[in-house]
């Protein structure tokens, strides 16, 4: 047995069989140009993901392998089931989906008018409707969407960057001036 560690997830992970298979043979180490897979104890398949770096536990490589990027989510909507009892029954379909599509992110999220839901991250808006209508269709969910959103990067006159996905959430100070200093005050506005 093996102590495995998977980058940048942190979790350490006993190696079941200490082994990589390559066709039919068994090999201790795989090379560059090389296809092989580890079968390993994972108990939660949440906590790895495409892309991490294995490496030993207890001697660690410093950074990750390089090249590999996560996706970053540019559109965000809110999914709510329109019955309050298929919450347990969207989060089920929502933790599903996530296994086939690394691309699609979600949490918890709350509204006074439409109960408990899922805030959801899209590649775009196609994405977003495929998602909504693989629920609706394979877990037969009837569901409720917010209007999509984009996440604003703002760059204050002090330097610092904040990130809001709302302009609703823009800080307090700024809602209250007038639209001239406001345009002053904040040095840019982008969509990330």
């Amino acid at each position: 047995m093996a102590l495995i560690s998977n980058y940048p997830c942190g979790r350490a992970i006993r190696d079941s069989l200490d082994k990589i298979k390559l066709t039919d043979k068994f090999k201790e180490i795989v090379v560059s140009g090389e296809v092989g897979y580890i079968i390993a104890g994972i108990r939660n398949v949440s906590d790895t993901k495409v892309g991490d770096t294995i490496t030993d536990a207890e001697n660690p490589t410093s950074e990750p392998c390089p090249g590999y990027k996560d996706v970053k989510p540019m559109v965000f909507s809110g999914l709510y089931p329109t019955e309050p009892n298929q919450y347990a029954e969207l989060k089920d379909a929502l933790e599903k989906l996530k296994l086939n599509d690394s691309s699609f992110s979600y949490e918890p999220e709350s509204s006074t008018a439409l109960g408990f839901g899922f805030r959801c991250g899209f590649l775009g808006l196609l994405h977003m409707e495929i998602v909504k209508e693989r629920l609706e269709r394979e877990f037969k969910l009837s569901l409720l969407n917010t209007a999509p959103t984009v996440v604003y990067k703002v760059t204050q006159t002090d330097g610092s960057i904040i990130y809001i996905d709302s302009p609703a959430k823009l800080p307090q100070h700024y809602v209250k001036r007038s639209a001239a200093r406001r345009r002053a005050s904040i040095i840019s506005a982008k969509i990330e």
